[in-house]
């Protein structure tokens, strides 16, 4: 199948892109060469490894463009040889040439590709050659080919040395050095040298060849006795003739006399570097002389080898050996000793650590490491030799402390080793390890470059790819791995570009894992397995869930805008819900519901997460007493799944049909919120019952002290009526409790002070009253000092209802009633002495308008609020409590209790009727929805509930309505059917054991009673 989409899409797919890369060109009215865009798309495909589909886009741009043959058969050879066709590649390059001759584009970039592709060294040389007569029919050299034509002679001089050919070399080097010199030809001096040298490379090879044989004697001596002739005159050739000749010494071991002559020829040799090489090291006769020196410095050590007593000497020469090839391979990068003395320093650093335990590295520059990197990525890594290139980065890895490069070589060490380890298929001795243990030594040294974070992933990605792939145990064990490497990248860095789906596949697993252990318990439980086997069951899906926890956090976060993390708020809600329900933590339930909330929040579009995530919220709000939350979710959900909006969703429809989860769900809902109804109905009607009390009891209080006053009005007339006996003198009462007559003393009297006025003598004749004027206000003047206290309702019921206090006493002067609090005294006018008003539904003061006098003097009026005194208006008070002068204190206290309790019953009634609306409407809701689920859903499990639910409601409704005979009969009649209805449907069910009792109370009362007896 895979195969056959494949093959398929190809050419749709190249004609697709195509287009659209053109269509938006031509938008934006750019000139672009579309045929380079068509060869770049086709290079991409290459890159990607997808070389059948750009052979297909190749043939159709062939027949697109008929007149770029040559650039487009040269791509094909491009992808013949990206496809191992050696052979066919060939071919095709040899055709171009044949067709197309020197006046391709790619001609000289075609020889090179013969030159790679042949294994002939004579064919070889043969192309070779070819690139160099290419350019030798011009008087010189381009700048901009400067580069394919050193490369070109620099390979066919090393052909001819690898053939012990020195002539050839030293021929190819006089011939073709001129044109890079403006065709100016190798002066008499220069002629001489490079033959001599020539012959030495010769004798190099040849040791490099048999590394055991002795060096070419004859040849040796011939190039000797030109170097000889060429130092007489001091130049610069005799310079570099000094150090051939310290070569040959080196050779034929006089290391004593190679020394002295480097040591002659170092001043001359640093200044021409200093004057003439300060920027181009590379071709610096001074790499020649550092590796010299390294090269007498180990034979020096080497013949001090094994010998005790000069051991120190010894160790000092091996280390100044490899100090001089390391300067060599860091300072002089790209010379012609660079790769030699890097060979040598190798071998000799085994040496080292064999003997000593160190090694010399050289400190090499970042174009250096460059350089290599990019020499092991394009040699090895991009041809796919794998192993080689896992060697070569490790290696650079453990020489390189150029940061930079160190990093890449890490990445791409550790991608050597898994794609060696994807393509072992044995897995006998898997890579994947040594990837593993590349990828943690990155993440331990450098654990905030990205470099060393993306070894991390792509290390991840392969072990979690392996895992597909092997056997239960290895998957398992590989599953771990990359979960671990995954983890310890997110605690590194949680922003890491692609940490949302790490993090999200980790929490997965873990939640995979969660739910496994999950039906692990359920089946050790219905095995019947002991209580520990099912406990460790439960501790490994807490420890999955828990594990699964910081992860989804992580891309709630810091990606919680994305899509995942939207999601994770529902995973992450779920996953609450599962450890509460497992641990019993209620912590759990809360965070839970916040999740679930901020997902809801976030989640536009209706989905099944969604659809489940409301009713688990409002399922937990109910739980948890939360009602009116519980209803709002249970509507909501209700609406979302309702036939016409599940039909615009995404939603499966294995889940939307009849016996679908969703209308599982829905079910469970229509049942649900009825419940939820009923008791938010119940709030209200309980807080009836709580009212209907308080007023109950201010009814009672008022009836009592109606009674006590009847019967104290009629006990005072009796008395009166009684005949007094002869000679007794009326006393008045002590405790005060009958009329406090007194006058209000003139004005001299006030001043004078006299205290006897109060005594009431009868016999004397009464002092005119003062006038009290209320229209002019109040005069400013001393409190009369003739008055008699009374205490004011010690003992009134609910006195706690009014703040009151204990220094708070009313008392009579004349016709006016008078309130004295602390410091101040209140006075009443027109007889209206004290107001109560309910405030917030406590008692305070609040006069119409009167007099306050401090200290002896008036000080003011009291306005409107009672807060501060002034002179204002008259204002209605809510509550007016009037005495006269006859009015005795237990007619007083009467008189206040009273006016409180009608005060108090009137917000009273309203609140019960509001509350009893309120609660009524909403259980009418209830019962419909009850009503509609019973006969809507007959074989539900919830249906034996609702029938006993309804009968409940019926039965609690009938209390209400007492005093209502019709509506009582009618609730009890109600609670009957559908009781009876439970008890026939349902015999089996648990609420059926219950409805008799109920059936019974609902019978006696409607005079049923043989079906009350039955």
């Amino acid at each position: 199948m895979t195969q056959f989409f494949k093959g398929s899409l190809k050419p749709f797919l190249y004609l697709f892109l195509l287009f659209h890369a053109s269509c938006s060109i031509y938008a934006q009215d750019e000139r672009v060469d579309i045929f380079e865009l068509e060869k770049q798309f086709i290079q991409k495909l290459l890159e990607k490894g997808w070389k059948d589909w750009a052979n297909e886009a190749l043939v159709l741009i062939k027949k697109k463009y008929p007149n770029k043959k040559c650039e487009l058969d040269y791509l094909q050879t491009i992808i013949s040889i990206r496809g191992n066709q050696r052979d066919k590649a060939k071919v095709e390059l040899k055709k171009i040439i044949k067709d197309f001759g020197d006046g391709c584009i790619f001609y000289i970039d075609i020889l090179f590709q013969l030159e790679k592709l042949e294994s002939d060294d004579k064919e070889k040389i043969k192309y070779l050659t070819k690139i160099l007569e290419h350019f030798a029919g011009k008087s010189r050299v381009k700048s901009s080919n400067i580069g394919q034509f050193n490369r070109a002679l620099a390979k066919v001089k090393r052909k001819a040395i690898s053939s012990n050919n020195w002539e050839k070399a030293y021929e190819l080097h006089k011939k073709y050095v001129p044109m890079l010199r403006k065709g100016r030809k190798l002066t008499k001096r220069e002629d001489q040298f490079y033959q001599a040298f020539f012959m030495m490379e010769v004798v190099d090879n040849k040791l490099l060849k048999k590394p055991k044989s002795t060096p070419d004697e004859a040849l040796m001596e011939k190039a000797m006795k030109v170097f000889e002739e060429l130092i007489w005159v001091q130049d610069f050739h005799s310079l570099l003739a000094y150090l051939e000749v310290a070569h040959v010494n080196l050779l034929r071991g006089g290391k004593s006399e190679s020394e002295s002559i480097l040591k002659s020829a170092f001043p001359g040799l640093k200044k021409v570097e200093t004057d003439y090489f300060k920027r181009h090291k590379q071709v610096s006769p001074m790499a020649g002389l550092y590796y010299y020196y390294g090269w007498t410095k180990e034979v020096k050590s080497t013949d001090l080898w094994g010998k005790e007593d000069k051991e120190e000497d010894c160790k000092k020469y091996a280390i100044d050996a490899g100090k001089f090839y390391a300067k060599v391979v860091s300072d002089y990068n790209g010379s012609p000793f660079d790769i030699r003395a890097q060979k040598r320093l190798d071998a000799w650093n085994e040496k080292l650590k064999d003997r000593w335990s160190f090694t010399v590295t050289p400190e090499r520059s970042a174009d250096f490491w460059k350089n290599r990197f990019a020499s092991i990525y394009n040699q090895s890594y991009k041809t796919k030799k794998y192993a080689k290139a896992a060697e070569g980065f490790m290696k650079m890895i453990e020489e390189s402390k150029n940061r930079e490069y160190r990093l890449k070589a890490l990445k791409f060490a550790a991608l050597s080793y898994c794609k060696l380890g994807n393509e072992d298929k044995k897995r006998e001795k898997s890579a994947y390890y040594k990837a593993l243990g590349v990828a943690g030594y990155a993440a331990d040294i450098y654990p905030r470059e990205s470099l060393a974070q993306d070894t991390l992933y792509n290390t991840g990605v392969y072990l979690k790819n392996a895992s597909r792939k092997e056997g239960e145990a290895t998957q398992l064990l590989f599953s771990d791995i990359s979960s671990i490497l995954y983890k310890r990248l997110l605690k590194i860095n949680p922003l890491y570009p692609k940490g949302d789906d790490i993090a999200w596949s980790i929490a997965e697993a873990e939640n995979k894992r969660a739910i496994y252990w999950n039906k692990e318990v359920q089946k050790r439980k219905k095995a019947g397995k002991t209580f520990s086997a099912v406990a460790d069951a439960r501790q490994n899906m807490i420890r999955a869930y828990k594990e699964a926890i910081p992860l989804y956090q992580i891309i709630t976060e810091n990606f919680g805008a994305s899509k995942k993390g939207t999601l994770a708020f529902y995973r992450l809600g779920m996953t609450y819900r599962i450890l509460g329900a497992a641990t019993g933590n209620k912590d759990y339930a809360l965070k839970s519901a916040s999740n679930f909330i901020e997902y809801l929040n976030r989640q536009i579009v209706v989905t099944y997460p969604k659809i489940e995530a409301k009713f688990i919220l409002g399922n937990q709000f109910y739980k948890s007493g939360e009602i009116d939350d519980a209803v709002k979710h249970f509507e909501e959900f209700l609406e979302w799944t309702e036939e016409a909006v599940l039909k615009k969703t995404k939603i499966s429809k294995d889940r939307t049909k009849v016996d679908g989860s969703i209308f599982k769900l829905r079910q469970n809902i229509e049942a649900l919120i009825p419940f939820s109804y009923d008791k938010q109905a119940k709030v209200y009607l309980d807080r009836v019952k709580i009212l209907r009390k308080d007023l109950k009891k201010y009814t009672g209080t008022l009836k009592v002290l109606e009674s006590t006053m009847k019967r104290q009005k009629e006990d005072q007339a009796r008395a009166a009526k009684e005949p007094k006996k002869d000679g007794a003198k009326e006393e008045p009462k002590k405790d005060g409790a009958d009329t406090a007559k007194v006058d209000i003393p003139k004005k001299d009297n006030a001043k004078d002070g006299d205290k006897d006025a109060d005594k009431g003598d009868k016999s004397k004749e009464e002092p005119k009253k003062e006038e009290v004027v209320v229209d002019k206000g109040f005069e400013f003047g001393k409190l009369p000092e003739d008055y008699k206290l009374h205490p004011f309702i010690n003992a009134a019921q609910d006195i706690d209802l009014i703040e009151l206090t204990d220094e708070i006493q009313v008392f009579f002067i004349g016709d006016k009633f008078y309130v004295k609090s602390d410091i101040d005294l209140i006075i009443g006018l027109k007889g209206i002495g004290l107001t109560i008003a309910n405030v917030d539904g406590k008692f305070t003061w609040a006069p119409t308008k009167v007099a306050c006098y401090r200290n002896g003097y008036l000080i003011g009026i009291q306005d409107n609020e009672g807060k501060s005194f002034s002179k204002g208006e008259e204002a209605d008070a809510p509550m007016e409590l009037k005495t006269e002068i006859s009015t005795t204190i237990s007619e007083m206290e009467y008189l206040f209790i009273k006016t409180r309790a009608t005060v108090r019953k009137a917000p009273i009634e309203t609140e019960i009727a509001e509350n009893l609306d309120k609660g009524l409407k909403i259980q009418d809701k209830a019962l419909v929805g009850l009503s509609a689920f019973v006969g809507k859903h007959t074989k539900n499990n919830y249906r034996p509930l609702c029938l006993f639910k309804i009968g409940e409601i019926y039965l609690r409704r009938a209390i209400i309505f007492k005093n209502e005979k019709e509506k009582q009969s009618e609730m009890f009649n109600g609670a009957a059917k559908r009781l009876e209805e439970l008890m026939k449907d349902h015999p089996e069910s648990k609420e059926a054991l219950k409805a008799p009792f109920q059936l019974f109370k609902a019978y006696s009362k409607t005079g049923k009673k043989d079906k009350a007896s039955k």
